[in-house]
């Protein structure tokens, strides 16, 4: 047995360097490039039902797609989904997101890193957009009724601001009271004018509150 080994140990030796150099070339090739993904690297706001894709350069081989790994911080739910050609990778199958958070995706490849997404999605889930969206349709329809009361109320509003080449005439809510701004000089004749333009309007004017605005 020694002798058979010590007589062919240079094709022995021959045979452990060929062995290494096929081993080496196999562990050093090229990983799959990836064109693009469906998110972009620091995007904010994201929707919880979007899906996450991961787009190659070409379709991975079965080999390739043994090697490949996704560390997913926090963990997403399903496993890693591919299309039919294989090119293009979903990692959450079942688009189920958790609002307000921070995503990182790393893929590897051969435990080496070679590509790195993060991500973060929406403050708000879809029954938060559901109740702001109420809340939202609840409030258009008090400012409507206060709107429609206060018309009732002031039936001139819907007239103003009335704006001339002279003068303009604003109706301040905060302060109950109106605002004329004067193009021209003011003087006692431009300011009777605006009055008695609110009064065809018909405001009554025996008690008129209002601001001159410079």
């Amino acid at each position: 047995m020694f002798k058979f080994i010590y007589k062919y140990r240079f094709h022995l030796i021959a045979g452990f360097v060929l062995a290494s150099l096929f081993l080496f070339f196999i562990n050093q090739t090229t990983p799959p490039s990836i064109q693009s993904t469906s998110l972009s690297n620091d995007q904010t706001n994201v929707m919880l039902d979007v899906p996450v894709d991961i787009a190659f350069t070409t379709p991975t081989t079965a080999r390739e797609r043994r090697h490949l790994a996704f560390n997913i911080v926090p963990p997403i739910v399903g496993s890693p989904t591919w299309d039919s050609p294989n090119t293009i990778v979903r990692l959450n199958p079942y688009s189920t997101l958790t609002k307000n958070t921070h995503y990182t995706i790393d893929i590897l490849y051969k435990n080496k890193s070679i590509y790195t997404l993060s991500f973060t999605t929406n403050p708000y889930d879809e029954a938060d957009l559901h109740d702001q969206a109420n809340k939202q349709a609840a409030d258009d329809l008090i400012f409507g009724q206060k709107v429609s009361e206060s018309l009732q109320q002031r039936p001139w509003l819907s007239s103003l601001p009335i704006r001339t080449p002279s003068y303009y005439i604003y109706f301040d809510t905060p302060s109950q009271q109106f605002l004329f701004y004067f193009i021209a000089p003011q003087t006692p004749i431009l300011e009777q004018q605006a009055i008695d333009a609110l009064k065809k309007l018909g405001v009554p004017t025996q008690d008129l509150k209002y601001t001159v605005v410079n």
